[in-house]
């Protein structure tokens, strides 16, 4: 079995960062045999542009490796919470309502122990998280053309879901990576030649982990090469919808427009020209500010930063979809201090990052009441060996608290 590689989400974010800095005043592969054809759809074709650095980044696994067999569709449990597809607008004079609070949680990835994954989790729930972002590669359930890797894969991802449904958390899976026999050799963040086999592969998992898993996020920042190759939305337009599709013939939980590397209002906008109305039930976006250690309230320009989620909402609500909510599926400031960083690599103290996860939950509230939810990126710091890329954690490494897990509590609390 292989194993999830270290993040590669640590060299991206410098050239459009330059602009919003120099605006804030700011110093600043080989091809396998082609496996039989899904349907007839047409490629995600073009070539790999030079990939653009970007302002911060926010690390994202390769997801383990997963596989399942065909298994019975399962009823959604009830449950007393809204869909977080459901916008209800406040009653004239009240308060809009807090968005739901979540945390990244890398529950799949090789340095989680079943102990560590069980004291993440415990500490998540006693302070405040309601939801968990969970990442689930297509490679690893289906590292074969219609063959479910039932010995590890599967069983691995059936293990790290029921782990979060027993403490009583919903589960954002994020579904993506493509396999080998998809791409076409090209590699896991290449679109497949066939959409409909993204589609059927998402289908299959929502048959599955349907009773578990209660919002599909369909890929990871498709617009941007470093985890989406040709960055094409066309060929994410064909995937998403196919997926749509393919998920809502088993079950009834939203499916969210992959999260996007910042506030990208022109890819969204291309999508709905290729067809996306229609195949998503919630947008999702990731507004890390930039420099990077700019306050949510503070404009870094487009497309950086919380404010500039109106540029995204502008969007839809030209194109008709005014009533579906957008999520915030990754956010977050690194405490990890480096020497003589770049704007795009500034970390903040662990008391401002604290005082930071207050203040957005209350600007969201205040100023955008469509985000109906905020992922935190992530539960804990890594070791990989850069502190500012390892820093964003509500833990530390040895999962000792930082005061923002406590302030997740009481904002969730309040």
């Amino acid at each position: 079995m292989t194993q999830p590689p270290a993040p590669a989400h640590l060299l991206r974010r410098t050239a459009g960062l330059v602009a919003a800095v120099a605006a804030a005043g700011l110093v600043v592969t080989a091809t396998t045999a082609a496996p039989p054809a899904e349907a007839s759809s047409s490629t995600a074709a073009g070539s790999k542009p030079a990939p653009t650095p970007k302002p911060k980044t926010t690390a994202k696994p390769k997801s383990t490796k997963t596989k399942s067999t065909k298994t019975k569709a399962k009823p959604k449990s009830t449950t007393t919470r809204p869909s977080p597809a459901v916008i209800s607008a406040p009653a004239a004079g009240a308060t809009n309502p807090r968005p739901a609070l979540g945390v990244q949680y890398h529950g799949m990835w090789s340095d989680q122990t079943p102990a560590t994954r069980a004291k993440v989790l415990d500490q998540l729930v006693a302070n405040g998280s309601e939801w968990v972002r969970i990442d689930v590669s297509w490679a690893m359930i289906e590292p074969k053309h219609q063959q479910y890797d039932m010995q590890w894969g599967v069983p691995f991802v059936d293990t790290v879901l029921k782990e979060v449904e027993d403490r009583g958390l919903k589960a954002m899976v994020t579904f993506w990576l493509t396999p080998d026999w998809a791409s076409y050799g090209k590699g896991e963040r290449y679109a497949p030649r066939y959409p409909t086999a993204y589609g059927r592969a998402a289908g299959w998992a929502a048959k599955r982990w349907g009773n578990t898993v209660d919002a599909w996020e369909m890929w990871n920042e498709q617009n941007h090469p470093d985890f989406f190759t040709t960055a094409d939305p066309v060929a994410y337009t064909k995937m998403l919808c196919s997926a749509y599709k393919e998920i809502k013939k088993v079950d009834t939980s939203p499916v969210v427009y992959g999260g996007l590397q910042y506030n990208d209002a022109a890819f969204v906008k291309k999508t709905y020209t290729a067809g996306a109305k229609g195949c998503f039930d919630i947008l999702a976006t990731h507004p890390y500010s930039a420099p990077s250690d700019f306050s949510p309230t503070r404009d870094g320009g487009a497309p950086w930063g919380v404010t500039r989620v109106r540029d995204v909402r502008a969007v839809m609500v030209a194109q008709g979809d005014a009533a579906k909510p957008i999520w915030f599926t990754e956010l977050g400031w690194s405490t990890g201090q480096i020497p003589n960083p770049q704007p795009w690599q500034r970390a903040v103290s662990e008391a401002t990052q604290a005082d930071f996860l207050e203040q957005t939950v209350a600007l969201t509230r205040s100023s955008y009441p469509y985000v109906k939810g905020i992922i935190w990126f992530r539960e804990r710091d890594r070791t990989g060996g850069n502190p500012y890329e390892d820093g964003y954690g509500l833990m530390r490494a040895d999962l000792t608290p930082k005061p923002a897990l406590a302030r997740l509590k009481a904002v969730a609390s309040s």
